[in-house]
């Protein structure tokens, strides 16, 4: 039943509500009361004053509001461009959506070996998204030979952070074997920790557990109870493989 597991790519450009909690600066003030107001035309307005200046947050999140469409039409060519100048400039997040762009191809001719190359910017900085997107191309060798022991390293990255879409590809690799020894109570216990934010994890514990035993299901809920204490995940799996 193992064998039925499956994995989808979960890709996305992160939205600038969650970019705004990183504008410290009070010169984002009038934008992020125009944006939480709905305003968002007074709102693209003023970013797009502060990105021209070179404020490199402001040319990310131009980029995002183009690809949303939000107070301006939705340009993913401009959004791009926007990402484009603030992932040159080592901003994060501009090098996780800008990868994203290049793996859909929007806004640039789809490329996987450039999406690969700004998750690998991005994922080095501790983006969750992008280093599970690294993992998962990894994974099916796409814009990079396949490495399924780089997809583990990169899902752990992830994992430990609380996605909960790594958290899932990470159980799915230990109950195959893929890229690290199989190990089906690891794997139950990843899928139980997933499962509290992802319905496809659910599935994934149910496949799993009809080949174990009772035993080993009660050692991976035990398991899960550690990995599911905050930044706790990769302690206490390792902490499991040393005492087995």
């Amino acid at each position: 039943m193992i064998k039925k597991l499956a994995f989808t790519l979960f890709l996305f450009c992160e939205s600038l509500l969650s970019y705004q909690l990183s504008w410290a600066d009070t010169d984002f003030d009038p934008v992020v009361t125009a944006y939480s107001q709905e305003d968002y035309k007074t709102a693209f307005k003023l970013l797009k004053k502060l990105a021209e200046q070179g404020n490199i947050s402001a040319q990310s999140g131009l980029g995002i509001m183009y690809a949303d469409g939000k107070g301006v039409a939705r340009n993913y060519e401009q959004a791009a461009y926007w990402y484009q100048k603030a992932a040159d400039q080592g901003d994060t997040l501009a090098q996780y959506n800008l990868g994203t762009m290049y793996f859909d191809g929007r806004g640039v001719v789809q490329d996987y070996k450039q999406a690969v190359y700004w998750y690998q910017k991005a994922a080095d900085q501790g983006h969750a998204s992008a280093q599970f997107n690294l993992g998962t191309m990894y994974g099916k060798g796409q814009g990079v030979a396949k490495n399924d022991k780089q997809a583990v390293y990169w899902y752990q990255k992830a994992a430990d952070q609380g996605n909960a879409s790594a958290q899932d590809m990470l159980a799915f690799n230990y109950a195959l074997g893929q890229g690290v020894i199989q190990n089906k109570v690891i794997a139950y216990a990843l899928a139980n920790v997933a499962a509290i934010e992802l319905d496809q994890a659910r599935e994934t514990r149910e496949l799993i557990s009809q080949d174990m035993t009772q035993e080993e299901i009660s050692a991976g809920q035990d398991l899960s109870a550690s990995m599911s204490q905050p930044g706790n995940l990769l302690k206490a799996l390792n902490n499991y493989l040393q005492h087995r």
